[in-house]
């Protein structure tokens, strides 16, 4: 039985990353395009872009869809419940979207304004902010929807859609025009096209002309707000690199931090595994003894992975950097430290998605004040206008998160078995 078992859970595996795989490669040679071809600033402007463009998503959702993950593995198969929650968070996601874009349009011209980025580029980035993220709400809300119904070649046939779309057209405007902005202008488009087809693949599994029910909203509320520390303080922190050296460094160096997060791609591939495969199905799991199972053979799967790739990272480094071309040959130290940040990351990314798909939440926002401190003794130490500065920053900082995102592992799996000896208890005559 362990043996068909896992037969089937490899099948999904390598059927999954198929397609993850042909996702990220599309996506891993359009990058390719533009750092070869834009100039030096003009990736690191696109660069800035890509990175506010992330942080606004994550301002934009604050533990709505984690709730949404959570409460929708309970009533996935009634088709009108489903449907109200997720009109619930739609209309909840939407309040939070204007504050983000807010918050995101004053940041992305400010720093392409620094970089010597004229008011119209800045303004035209910034339309397509507000395009790329009003349909990213779209999009990641209605994919919760065949992502708990198990379809999830209905998420990666999207994925490929868009891929497709942004590889095709981005490498064609950049080819004939060497200008950031059309690659910022396709990829909102890209955007649209996959919010439009997920919203088509989720609508038929959900009861059409439902209303917003009070009870959903106190369930995304409450969530939302055990979230909101964490999530505002995780909305920079990914992108805190990009960030720092837009404000302390120069637009190259910025670039430079663009170009080699380009080769670190890879590690996005089995982020979309853990939260479009295995995410869902271990938010349907039943039984503290399964699900401490689970958490530890992904967690441990996940660092032996991220430590391989650590491993040919450094024995190989030219070979990579050769990607990237002559302008970004010298940076062999700086990528070593890149991949290592980004294993790093890949593991506590592993357990903030398992814990988010359970709502193992409650809590979280204490690791944001231990990150702060680390940032801060950080600072003293560290020259913030290098390359290598800002990515030993970013990587202190995932300290505390590590530290938190293992902690509430464990106590939501005490949790889960403190309630089943409660039901056996109240079961036993």
């Amino acid at each position: 039985m362990l043996l068909a078992r896992g037969r089937h859970w490899l099948s999904l595996v390598v059927g999954f990353l198929s397609f993850q795989t042909a996702t990220q490669l599309l996506g891993f040679a359009t990058g390719l395009v533009a750092v070869r071809l834009l100039a030096v600033a003009g990736f690191g402007r696109y660069s800035i872009a890509v990175a506010v463009q992330g942080t606004v998503s994550i301002l934009a959702d604050i533990g709505v869809n984690s709730a949404v993950s959570a409460l929708g593995g309970k009533i996935f198969h009634d088709p009108k419940r489903f449907g109200e929650l997720i009109t619930c968070a739609l209309s909840f996601r939407r309040r939070l979207l204007g504050p983000a874009l807010a918050v995101g349009t004053v940041t992305v011209v400010y720093l392409l304004r620094q970089t010597g980025a004229t008011y119209a580029e800045a303004a035209f980035v910034s339309v397509g902010l507000m395009l790329a993220v009003h349909s990213q709400v779209t999009y990641s809300v209605y994919s919760v929807v065949p992502l708990l119904g198990l379809r999830y070649q209905e998420v990666q046939y999207v994925n490929i859609a868009g891929a497709v779309f942004r590889g095709v057209f981005i490498t064609l405007t950049v080819w004939l025009t060497r200008s950031y902005l059309w690659a910022v202008g396709v990829a909102a488009l890209s955007m649209v096209l996959q919010a439009q087809l997920m919203k088509r693949a989720a609508l038929p599994h959900l009861a059409p002309d439902v209303k917003v029910q009070k009870e959903d909203e106190q369930a995304i509320s409450a969530i939302f707000k055990s979230q909101i520390v964490t999530a505002v303080y995780y909305a920079f922190a990914p992108q805190l690199t990009v960030l720092l050296l837009s404000w302390f460094g120069s637009v190259e160096r910025v670039a430079e931090v663009g170009a080699l997060a380009r080769l670190t791609i890879i590690f996005a591939a089995f982020e979309g595994l853990l939260a479009n495969l295995i995410g869902p199905r271990f938010a349907r799991l039943h039984g503290s003894v399964a699900l401490r199972t689970k958490y530890l053979q992904t967690v441990v799967a996940m660092a032996l992975l991220a430590l391989g790739l650590f491993i040919l990272t450094w024995l190989f480094p030219f070979a990579a950097l050769w990607l990237l071309g002559p302008k970004y040959s010298h940076l062999s130290k700086e990528l070593v430290l890149m991949v290592a940040s980004s294993g790093c990351n890949l593991v506590i990314t592993t357990m903030a998605i398992l814990n988010i798909s359970r709502a193992w939440s409650r809590g979280s926002w204490l690791y944001v004040p231990g990150a702060i401190l680390t940032q801060i003794v950080l600072l003293q130490f560290l020259d913030l206008r290098t390359v290598r500065g800002a990515i030993l920053f970013g990587w202190g900082s995932l300290i505390s998160p590590a530290v938190t995102g293992l902690i509430l592992g464990v106590r939501g799996i005490r949790a889960e078995r403190r309630g089943e000896l409660q039901v056996s208890l109240t079961e036993t005559p």
